[in-house]
């Protein structure tokens, strides 16, 4: 059973997307609150791979890790493009059991993979580049499904629930921001969630 949400961030000063990160890291730290679960704040000044795995010891169960900044193929990495999780530094069994939840670049690719070799529940992340516009339509869609699954709805029902928040948001913005529901359906088409159908999160 999860009773801890890690909530990894970039609030770096120096970082242009600062405000999507931050106000998808806000989202999911009211989300926690409501639903009594102990959330775990990573800023900026955490991102690094010794503080990721202080803050997993200090979990009492299962946990979901979830990531807003930038990444690559084979890792994540703060504002100091120092990786804070990564494929090479080979310590990925720490999320072993567990779900990790990103939105992030590319991380879709090898991160995956190395994840899901070290057997965690379920990963969320985006094969490719994608686009952090700071506007509610952008943090709705990147953060709906962890939302989802913090209810407690099945792996399918959050992933649906995800993809149906695109299509809302991208047809919402059609009209009036052609430009950025282009960019929202870039992302939406870019997702890839691994695990069970019938996972939740009372399971691990």
């Amino acid at each position: 059973m999860v009773r801890d949400v890690l909530i990894a961030y970039n609030d770096s000063d120096t970082e242009s997307s600062r405000r999507f990160f931050q106000d998808c890291a806000d989202k999911i730290r009211q989300k926690s609150f409501d639903i009594g679960l102990v959330h775990h704040m990573m800023d900026s000044a955490e991102l690094t791979v010794e503080s990721v795995e202080r803050h997993i010891r200090e979990c009492s169960e299962h946990f979901i890790f979830s990531a807003f900044s930038h990444g690559s193929k084979t890792s994540l990495y703060n504002d100091r493009q120092d990786d804070y999780i990564s494929v090479a530094r080979g310590n990925n069994y720490i999320f072993s059991g567990n779900i990790v939840y990103t939105f992030a670049c590319e991380c879709g690719y090898d991160l995956k993979e190395d994840l899901e070799s070290k057997k965690v529940a379920s990963f969320w992340g985006y094969k490719g580049k994608v686009a952090m516009v700071f506007c509610d339509e952008f943090v709705e869609c990147a953060t709906k499904g962890i939302e989802l699954l913090l209810e407690k709805k099945t792996l399918k029902e959050a992933k649906t629930g995800m993809l149906d928040k695109y299509d809302e948001c991208i047809s919402r913005l059609r009209f009036r921001a052609p430009i950025k529901a282009a960019y929202l359906l870039d992302n939406k088409e870019k997702l890839v969630v691994t695990g069970r159908d019938d996972l939740t999160i009372d399971d691990l």
